[in-house]
């Protein structure tokens, strides 16, 4: 339980203040799912390697970090970049709801790409031992 919990903290971090930026917005759920992803992935790389991260295959520790990088700190990216304003990426949008409508499509696509990189290294350091 103590190595899931330092995957589910920050986490239930992130999703906190994913939802706290999107309040009154209605598409915090829909955002919050690629970190459901992430925990998934972590269930699995904990389940299949008997309770280890690394031993005894690679691959699935890699794949989750490869989606979790670029999909959670994309919308972290994004999410504090809008709360600020910075860039007045809110204040000058016409239709800015429409970031948080795309964002779960461009964080799940992205970490989809960084997984099966991820997979690729790992299975590779898989074979190698």
């Amino acid at each position: 339980m103590i190595r899931l919990a330092i995957v589910v903290a920050p986490l239930a971090a992130a999703a906190l203040y994913i939802a706290d930026v999107e309040r009154g917005l209605g598409t915090a759920l829909r955002n919050i799912a690629p970190l459901f992803v992430v925990l998934l992935g972590a269930l699995v790389t904990l389940w299949r390697n008997g309770g280890s991260w690394w031993q005894p295959e690679t691959r699935w520790l890699l794949m989750t970090i490869g989606f979790a990088v670029p999909s959670v700190g994309l919308s972290l990216y994004l999410h504090h970049r809008w709360a600020l304003d910075i860039d007045a990426v809110r204040s000058s949008a016409r239709n800015p709801r429409l970031l948080f409508v795309w964002l779960p499509v461009l964080t799940v696509v992205s970490g989809a790409i960084g997984a099966a990189l991820g997979r690729i290294v790992g299975r590779q350091l898989d074979r190698q031992r």
